[in-house]
Parts: C-alpha cells; sequence; structure tokens
C-alpha cells in the first residue's frame, strides 16, 4: 500500500477485471458412434436424494441398458456395449473397448452422455470404472459441455487405476470453475492409453451426479512431494487442500510424522489464506532419513472430514552444507507410463529405446514423419507447487526434417499453460544437448503455481523424419537463496555504526514533535494535524509508519514522550483488532470517529504494525521491562500474523483483502518485513515453531516478489498481479508505475538492485522533472526514492530527493503528515546504523 491524499490519488489503480482465470476451454470435434440400436433402451436417470441431503439430479445403473450414451475412440476396432459381466453391481454395466494405434499420439476411449438438463449447483460427478487389458493406461480424463456450447476438461488428480474396480468422484468446479452456476448438457468419461500396443477394455458403471455436494478435502499437492529426496532436514511440511478448513479442527493431532515407525514431535498449524496444513518437527529430521507424514481428523468449513487420511513420504538430505536442492521428480525413463506423445505429424509414435540413451539404459523416444513441418511433444504429468523450481533434462534430434524450436511447456491447476521457446533456429542434430531452466524463467505466471504437466516439444522447420528423444528429466527446488537474506535480515544486529549531528538530532525533535500534534487523548493517529483535511481520519497504515518515526526519534534523543506516543498508538490498534486481527479506518473528528467497517488492506495494515511492534521491542533494553512488554504484546502479535495469514496465498503472495483480491507489489514487500518482523519477535520470546513458519513464509513471499513481479526487460516491478493473473505493468507514470518498483526497493532492495534505481531516476526525476510531485502532501512520495536510495547505495540520491522535499515543504511545516514525518525521521537517521526497519 501507498498512502496519498485523495487529491493526488489515482482512482484507476484500485480497479481491476478481478475475474478467476480463464480455464481450459476446448471445442470438441469428434465423430460420436451412435450405439442407439446397440445401447437404446428405456431410460433410467432418475431425480432423487443422495447422502447428506444432496440431491441426485443424473444417475446410471445400466441396469436396463444404456439410453442416451454413446461412445468414441481414435483407436482401432471401437466398440461399445452393454454387458452383464463385469458389472460393480446388479447386472449391467458399459464396456469400451479398443486396439491401439501408432499413427495417434494417444488413444482415448471416451464414454459421452448427451442430453442432460439441470443447472450446476456443488455439482459432484461421481462413477465406478474397470480398466483391463494389455494397452498400458495413461489418464482418466471428465470433460462438461455447458448449454452454451463451452466444454471443459480436466485429468483426475487420482489418476487411472488398473484391475480393479475403483470409485471416482470430481467436483464439477473442479473441472473448471467456469461450472459454476452454468447450465450443464453433456459429460464424458475417458480413458487415456498409450498409442504403441495393446488393447484396451474401459467399463463404467453406477454413475451419478448429485447437486448440493458437500465434499470432503481433498490434497492439492504437498510440499516436499511424495518421493522428494535431498528435503532439508528443517523443512516446514505442508499439505495444502482443495478447501478452507474449519481452524479448530487443526491441532497437533491432525498430522504425523515418522521415520522408521517411529513418532517426531511437531507442532501442526493451519494457514488460511492457503488452505494449507504446515508441519513443523520441533527438532530437525535426521539425515538420510525416510520420512512419512499422515494428515487425518481435519474437516472443511462446510464441516465434512477427510474421507481417508493424506499421506506421503520423502527421504531427507545427506546433510552436506550447503544442501543440494530438493528433487521433486527424477525419471530415468525406464518406462512411458507417465508421458504420453502429441504430434500432427503424418504419422508418429512414441516408446523406450536402448539407443540412442545419454546415459543408462533407456531413453523416451518420438518419432514422426511429414511432408511438411510438424511438432513432436513429450508431455508428462506431475504435480508440485512451485518454490523455486527448476527442470532440468538431455535432448537429441536427428533425422532429416530440418529442427527449428525447442519448447519447454508447464501446466497448472488453474487451467493454463506457459511455454518459452530455446535455442530458436539452432537446434544441432545426432549429439545430446542439456536445458535447465527455472520455471520463472519459462514464464512468471508459473511462479507460486500448482504445476500439473510438463511439455518437451520439438519444432520442426521443413517436412521429413525427426525422432526427437529425452533422457534424464529432473525437477529441483530451493528456497535456500531467499531463505538466506530472511535470517540476514532477521538478524539481531542494531548497533550503532556512525554517530548523528546535533542538527540532525534537532530535526529529528521537530519531526517526532510534529507527529505528536496528530494524536489524540485515545491513543489514536490521525493522518494529518489539527486543521488539516486529514484530521478526521485514522489510517492504520499511516499511523504504523508515523509510530515507526517516533520509536527512531526515542531511540535517538531519548525522549520518552515519543516512546509514550508510540505505545498510545499501539494500545488504539490494539484495541481494534477483530478476532482475525483486522483493523478497520475510522472517519470523523475526535471524539467522534466511527469505525468505517472497511481497510485498504489487510497485508500493509499487519505487517507495518508488525515492524512498529518489532521496533518497540528493539529500543526496550534485554532484560525484566522487554520480557514484560513481549509477553503482554504477544496475544496481539499473534493476532496480526493471523491476518497476514488470512490474505497469504499458495503462490507466496499476500492480496490487498478478501473483497479485493488484488496483489499488489507494494503491499507485498510490506508483507516481506513484516513476516521478518515476526521472525524477529518469535525468537524473542523461544516460540522455534512460529519463528520457523513465519521464515519460510518470508523466504516464499521474497521468491515471489523476485520472480512474479519484475517486468521484462527492464525488470521493474509490476503494480500488481490481478486474480486472473495478467501484470499490471506500465512504466509510464510516477504514481503508482514508478513507485510499484521505488516502495519494494526501499524495502528489499539492495546493492544489486543499483542499476534498476538509477534507471527509474533517468527515467523520471530527469526524463519527466516537469511531471514531479510538487503539490504539499503529494511530496511523500520523495520519501520512498530517499529510503530506496539508500538500501541500493546511493546516499547522493537519497540527499537529492530529501532536498526535493524540503524544496517545496521546508523545515517546521505544520501540515507534514505525520506519515511523511516518520518517513523522514528514518531516512535522516540511516548513518547511525545504516537501517530503515530493524
Amino acid at each position: 500500500m501507498f498512502f496519498l491524499p485523495p487529491s493526488s490519488l489515482n482512482s484507476s489503480f484500485r480497479s481491476s477485471n478481478t475475474s478467476k482465470p480463464r480455464a481450459i476451454a476446448v471445442a470438441v470435434a469428434v465423430t460420436v458412434l451412435a450405439l442407439c440400436a446397440t445401447l437404446a433402451c428405456p431410460a433410467s436417470a432418475r431425480t432423487a436424494t443422495a447422502a447428506g441431503g444432496a440431491s441426485v439430479v443424473f444417475s446410471e445403473d445400466f441396469e436396463a441398458g444404456a439410453p442416451g450414451w454413446t461412445y468414441y475412440t481414435n483407436g482401432r476396432d471401437g466398440a461399445a456395449q452393454v454387458v452383464n459381466s463385469p458389472t460393480h453391481g446388479g447386472i449391467g454395466a458399459l464396456r469400451g473397448t479398443a486396439t491401439a494405434d501408432p499413427a495417434q499420439s494417444e488413444i482415448g476411449l471416451a464414454h459421452i452422455r448427451d442430453g442432460l438438463s439441470f443447472n450446476e449447483d456443488n455439482s459432484a460427478l461421481s462413477f465406478w470404472y474397470l480398466a483391463e487389458g494389455t494397452a498400458t493406461f495413461r489418464s482418466l480424463v471428465v470433460e462438461v459441455r455447458t448449454a452454451a456450447g463451452a466444454d471443459y476438461f480436466t485429468t483426475v488428480p487420482a489418476g487411472i487405476a488398473t484391475g480393479a474396480w475403483t470409485r471416482a468422484s470430481i467436483a464439477l468446479t473442479d473441472v473448471s470453475d467456469q461450472l459454476a452456476g452454468a447450465a450443464i448438457t453433456r459429460f464424458v468419461v475417458k480413458a487415456v492409453t498409450d498409442s504403441a500396443a495393446g488393447t484396451a477394455d474401459f467399463t463404467i458403471d453406477d454413475v451419478e451426479i448429485a447437486n448440493g455436494v458437500q465434499p470432503p478435502p481433498q490434497a492439492s499437492a504437498t510440499s516436499p512431494v511424495d518421493g522428494a529426496t535431498n528435503v532439508r532436514p528443517n523443512r516446514v511440511i505442508t499439505a495444502f487442500l482443495n478447501t478452507a478448513l474449519d481452524r479448530t479442527s487443526v491441532t497437533d493431532a491432525s498430522a504425523t510424522v515418522s521415520i522408521a515407525g517411529q513418532a517426531v514431535p511437531a507442532a501442526v498449524r493451519y494457514a488460511a489464506g492457503q488452505h494449507a496444513v504446515m508441519v513443523v518437527p520441533l527438532h530437525p529430521l535426521p539425515p538420510n532419513a525416510d520420512v512419512d507424514v499422515s494428515i487425518t481428523d481435519v474437516r472443511s468449513a462446510a464441516g465434512v472430514s477427510l474421507d481417508q487420511p493424506i499421506t506421503w513420504g520423502f527421504r531427507t538430505a545427506a546433510g552436506t552444507n550447503p544442501a543440494p536442492p530438493e528433487t521433486l521428480l527424477r525419471d530415468e525413463l525406464t518406462s512411458a507410463a507417465p508421458w504420453s506423445l502429441y504430434s500432427n505429424a503424418d504419422s508418429s509414435s512414441a516408446q523406450i529405446v536402448t539407443s540412442p540413451v545419454h546415459s543408462g539404459g533407456t531413453a523416451l523416444q518420438g518419432v514422426g514423419t511429414a511432408a511438411g513441418p510438424f511438432v513432436i511433444s513429450h508431455i508428462r504429468t506431475a504435480h508440485w507447487l512451485d518454490e523455486n523450481s527448476s527442470i532440468g533434462f538431455w535432448f537429441r534430434v536427428d533425422g532429416s526434417a530440418e529442427p527449428a524450436d525447442l519448447v519447454v511447456a508447464a501446466a497448472t491447476d488453474a487451467g493454463y499453460t506457459k511455454f518459452r521457446v530455446l535455442d530458436a533456429g539452432s537446434i544441432p542434430t545426432g549429439e545430446w544437448r542439456h536445458v535447465q531452466l527455472a520455471l520463472s524463467d519459462i514464464d512468471p505466471g508459473l511462479v507460486g503455481q500448482f504445476v500439473r504437466s510438463v511439455e518437451l516439444k520439438l519444432e520442426t522447420a521443413t517436412g521429413g523424419e525427426a525422432a526427437f528423444t529425452v533422457d534424464d528429466v529432473q525437477v529441483t527446488q530451493s528456497l535456500t537463496p531467499f531463505a538466506t537474506q530472511v535470517r540476514a535480515a532477521a538478524k539481531d544486529d542494531d548497533s550503532p555504526v556512525g554517530s548523528l549531528t546535533p542538527e540532525i538530532k534537532t530535526q529529528v525533535r521537530e519531526l517526532a514533535d510534529q507527529i505528536l500534534t496528530s494524536q489524540k487523548p485515545d491513543g489514536s493517529l490521525v493522518v494529518g494535524p489539527v486543521g488539516d483535511p486529514w484530521s478526521g481520519k485514522v489510517d492504520p497504515y499511516a499511523a504504523n509508519y508515523a509510530t515507526l518515526g517516533l520509536l527512531r526519534a526515542f531511540e535517538v534523543t531519548g525522549k520518552r514522550a515519543y516512546r509514550e506516543a508510540a505505545d498510545q498508538w499501539l494500545a488504539w490498534y490494539q484495541s481494534h483488532m477483530d478476532a482475525d486481527g483486522i483493523v478497520d479506518d475510522c472517519l470523523g473528528v475526535y471524539p467522534n470517529c466511527v469505525d468505517t467497517g472497511d481497510h485498504d488492506s489487510v497485508d500493509s495494515y499487519a505487517a507495518t504494525y508488525l515492524l512498529a511492534v518489532q521496533k518497540r521491542v528493539q529500543v526496550t533494553p534485554a532484560g525484566v521491562a522487554r520480557k514484560q512488554y513481549l509477553q503482554a504484546v504477544q496475544p496481539f502479535v499473534t493476532k496480526a500474523e493471523r491476518a497476514l495469514d488470512t490474505v497469504f496465498l499458495t503462490d507466496g503472495t499476500t492480496i490487498a483483502k478478501q473483497s479485493y483480491p488484488v496483489r499488489f507489489a507494494m503491499d507485498n514487500a510490506e508483507t516481506y518485513n513484516g513476516e521478518v518482523a515476526a521472525v524477529r519477535l518469535a525468537r524473542d520470546v523461544h516460540d522455534a515453531v512460529q519463528r520457523r513458519l513465519a521464515a519460510y513464509l518470508a523466504a516464499r513471499n521474497l521468491y515471489a516478489l523476485r520472480a512474479r513481479y519484475p517486468v521484462q526487460p527492464d525488470g521493474h516491478f509490476a503494480v500488481a498481479v490481478h486474480p486472473n493473473g495478467i501484470q499490471e505493468g506500465p512504466l509510464e507514470h510516477w504514481f503508482p508505475d514508478a513507485l510499484a518498483s521505488v516502495l519494494p526497493l526501499s524495502h528489499i532492495g539492495g546493492p544489486g538492485d543499483l542499476p534498476l534505481f538509477q534507471q527509474l531516476v533517468q527515467k523520471f526525476d530527469v526524463g519527466q522533472a516537469d511531471q514531479r510531485p510538487l503539490a504539499i502532501n503529494d511530496t511523500p512520495q520523495y520519501m520512498w526514492w530517499a529510503q530506496a536510495a539508500l538500501r541500493v547505495g546511493d546516499p547522493a540520491a537519497a540527499q537529492h530527493f530529501v532536498d526535493e522535499y524540503l524544496s517545496i515543504e521546508g523545515r517546521r511545516n505544520p501540515a507534514t503528515l505525520a506519515i511523511t514525518a516518520g518517513h523522514l525521521i528514518r531516512i535522516l537517521t540511516f548513518d547511525r546504523d545504516h537501517s530503515l526497519w530493524f
């Protein structure tokens, strides 16, 4: 958040398209084999009441045939019929068969039901299936069509089981959130098999769609993933669920961590904004240990319990220092089962080969032949949450077709695919090449997302024959670079390294005294002093920054009135927290200030409060007084952390508030330092669990700031990321465009950001000098520029922006806003310990 008076605030800054990311919508054009002669008989669909009060809007047990059903396959010898064996129950089931066709990239066996007429209303599709045969089954897909003619599909996350009757269930909104409330006319249940060889039988039975279903919670992903290796021993272990949980159901008994059957003591916490259960072992896990995790006994917010435990396992690192990145996936290509082939060549196939190989004994090769340019894609299912992950693989191209481009793509649970073109026009043939690519370098939109599949694609420039072989595919990730920065920021190293001149101390007193003119008898700090148009508003964000200035003034002058004023404000803030630690704005001249019931942002308010409390602890001498203060303030610190938790998303960013789910770069920079403050506060009260949780969240947030927000090619920060994933990123105006980079630099900047800062200075302070902020109280922007300059190591620029501010507002200006005075105090005293925040 950035505070400006209404005359300066660009209202369009807070307007956006808040639609959700568009899920994959496809126009399905298939040749449906009408099987009415074989399948037609009296309808058995019915409306009934399901368990728990849900209403069944469609059901089919195939006891009286299969009216309304058709079948499609692109395999050979396709056929479908109602059979009396095998069945899941009763005397009927619907079986489809197909034989492999190497000319296809994959084979689909699709049971299609048209003629539906109901509106989605918390709807869930369930069915039993039996997958048998000599073909290799790859996935289970559900497709849904609306009355508007839009088709949506998804792969059932649990995969496809073979050889036994298995129940599958999926909410229609998990197929696509675009289906919420839609009129439904068709659904398809499809098994996908390898195209190389074999026959397949895909039988379904006891199909049902129910409205009003409250499904049990399910895991969207875990971190680390099941089967991960090189896991850090002090890792926070997390299960992300697909729905909100009842917070009271998450206790230390909800999760079990064990090694060789022996339980490991651990604390369990619920992260509401991420729908996540976070498990923190109380001691570092031993090296080279196989760790099992199980989550049980948690309920959704609707009161529905897990239908089965969430279980997974991983192996810890060997204990080397530094630890290698976590390995999420390592595929030496001994089996093609997790892979599928796509090609638009005239003929194509894929198989495991023993030559050529990069290492080991096998590799995966796709072959295509066409008269003109074509593509060969190897697609692998996977499921992980990106936490600075990287994809590596070896590839080789052979054949007469001239290669053009190599493309690496990743698809997400949000329903979109991002890609990166590599080696455009310069791919060699007949030799192995290695690719290592950070997920964020494929596209920033993948940062912090749940990845569901990876695609490696060869595009040819000419016709002919091409063999595209891949080997040694690996996905790794590491938050260590960001965790290291968090640890450095959280160090308790605030000893003075310089002295302040008497003149600086005089200015500090003047500014602190100016802040005091904005404080009311109840402790509230209004935005502007008496007589100012802003003297009738309490903005907690602005007041927290003013309080940071007061505490800094106390630190350098020793005047207790400044600390007492800070205490009075913090007490006001704490008394206005709701159960989740959220504080609203207050309007009206004292004593008639009325809670507005709203706030600009949850994340910035809570984060700056934590910064202020941490500073209050810092200026309290170690010993009894500090201990007593920490004990008194701890319940409110916990509430502020909960407030951040409510808006902290799985991608590592925070939204401004639930009613405005936009992720602002400025707010997130403040969130980062708020989490660092939480690390320090947890350390001070010896809460190792909260310290590790806050450090983990800070590292993820810093990764998101550094990887999600930069806009290429110059790397400035986007103003915001909207709910549809689009960056608001032009760099045209002082506010908000430039400030969206400058404010984050003031919080997270370092010497490596100096080129970006200098570019911003050149573009705006020099190139747009005629648009500089000139109005009184529009000039607080200069304070952020000065703080950013200090962070990146340009003190001359910091002084320049202070001089720009003073040339307009002057010293001892009675109209100076409290937040501006607070900023200037910290800038003027930077030389004392080279610190702005800690």
